[in-house]
C-alpha cells in the first residue's frame, strides 16, 4: 500500500496541478477525469457534443495527454520510487525491475454520480465510453508502449500535439462494429535522471504539518492560475512541448528519427 500511495501523490499532484479530477483505484490503475469547460459543451436531447474549432476544447484536451507524459517524467526522477528498483529481494522474484505506469486516454459521455449504500459510497463514472478507456490502458501492455490513445480523443487535440502522436493500430472495441485507429506517443523513460540527493534535516511533527499545509496551498494557486489562463486563452500546455527539458529529453531519439526519414 505504501508502495501504490507513493504513486499516487505523483499521479494525482501532477493531474491536480493540470486541471484534471483523480477519481479511484481499481486495484492498480487510477481513474482520472478532465472536464472539458460548461461554455464548450452542447447538450441535445439525443447525444451530448463538444463545439468543434473551440481553442479551450484542444487546449483541455491537450492537458490530459501532456499532463500524463510530465507524470513518466516524475515517477523515473523520484528518488522514493527508486529504492524499489534497487531491492534485492524484489529483484529476485522480477530481475531489472522499474517502476512503469500505462495510460489510456479517451474522450466521451459518462454519468457522475455516487454508487453504494449506507456502509460505503463512491463517487464514480459509468459509461462504454469508461470501458474503452480501461481496454486502451490494458492494450499498452500488449503493444508495449505506455500511452494508447483513441481516435475520439486525438481528433480534439491541437495540431502541435496531434504531431507528436504515432498511428499503432486499427482496432474494433468490443459492443462497437467499426474500426477505428489508435495512436501513442513515444517517449524515451530512461532519458530522465533521478532528482539530486537532499540533505535530510530532522523535523518535528509540527513542522511537517506546516511544509504540508504550505504545499497544498500553493498546489491550488498553481491551479487557480492553470484555470484562469485556460479559461481566457493566456495559457497553453501545449508549449511544454518545446520548453520541457524532460519532454524535450524522452522525445529526443524519436523526433530525430522521424527528421532522418523526412531528409531521406
Amino acid at each position: 500500500m505504501v508502495f501504490v500511495n507513493e504513486v499516487a501523490e505523483i499521479i494525482h499532484g501532477c493531474t491536480h496541478r493540470h486541471l484534471g479530477y483523480p477519481n479511484k483505484n481499481i486495484g492498480d490503475a487510477f481513474l482520472i477525469v478532465w472536464k472539458f469547460l460548461e461554455k464548450d459543451v452542447i447538450y441535445s436531447d439525443k447525444e451530448v457534443k463538444l463545439k468543434e474549432d473551440s481553442p479551450t476544447v484542444a487546449a483541455m484536451a491537450d492537458m490530459a495527454a501532456i499532463s500524463f507524459i510530465l507524470i513518466i517524467a516524475e515517477i523515473n526522477r523520484s528518488r522514493k520510487l527508486a529504492k524499489y528498483c534497487e531491492n534485492e529481494e524484489l529483484n529476485k522474484k522480477m530481475p531489472g525491475y522499474k517502476v512503469k505506469l500505462g495510460f489510456g486516454i479517451h474522450a466521451g459521455w459518462a454519468i457522475e454520480g455516487a454508487i453504494g449504500s449506507e456502509y460505503k459510497i463512491d463517487a464514480s463514472y459509468i459509461s462504454p465510453h469508461v470501458n474503452i478507456t480501461m481496454a486502451l490502458e490494458e492494450a499498452t501492455k500488449i503493444y508495449g508502449v505506455p500511452f494508447v490513445i483513441s481516435h475520439d480523443y486525438y481528433k480534439l487535440m491541437s495540431k502541435e500535439v496531434q504531431d507528436c502522436m504515432r498511428p499503432l493500430d486499427n482496432v474494433i472495441f468490443h459492443g462497437f462494429h467499426e474500426p477505428t485507429t489508435i495512436y501513442t506517443f513515444d517517449v524515451d523513460m530512461e532519458a530522465v535522471k533521478l532528482e539530486p540527493e537532499e540533505n535530510k534535516i530532522e523535523e518535528k511533527e509540527e513542522d511537517i504539518n506546516d511544509i504540508q499545509m504550505k504545499q497544498r496551498i500553493r498546489a491550488r494557486i498553481a491551479r487557480e492560475k492553470v484555470q484562469k489562463g485556460t479559461v481566457e486563452g493566456t495559457y497553453f500546455i501545449k508549449k511544454k512541448l518545446q520548453t520541457d527539458k524532460d519532454i524535450a529529453a524522452m522525445r529526443l531519439p524519436f523526433t530525430q528519427v522521424l527528421n532522418d526519414n523526412i531528409i531521406v
